[in-house]
């Protein structure tokens, strides 16, 4: 019989992908404002640029949203 996860283990499990999520969010933002500024040295890319810049934008909203649903203030 599978012995039930106590309310501490789901916590811990459940704050351990929040890190994860909160991390590849990071990440991919990191990854982005590289390629923005790759595209930088390009002519013609401005465009381009304004999207990932956009996107980078997003990232942070996603990322703040992330952050204040999993830590809520009490």
């Amino acid at each position: 019989m599978p012995t039930v996860a106590s309310d501490r283990e789901r916590q811990t499990a459940v704050a351990t992908r929040v890190d994860i999520v909160l991390c590849s969010i990071q990440e991919a933002q990191q990854l982005v404002e590289q390629a923005r500024q790759a595209l930088s040295s390009f002519a013609g890319m401005d465009p381009e640029r304004e999207s990932l810049a956009c996107l980078s934008s997003h990232l942070t909203w996603a990322w703040l949203a992330v952050a204040a649903t999993a830590n809520p203030r009490e």
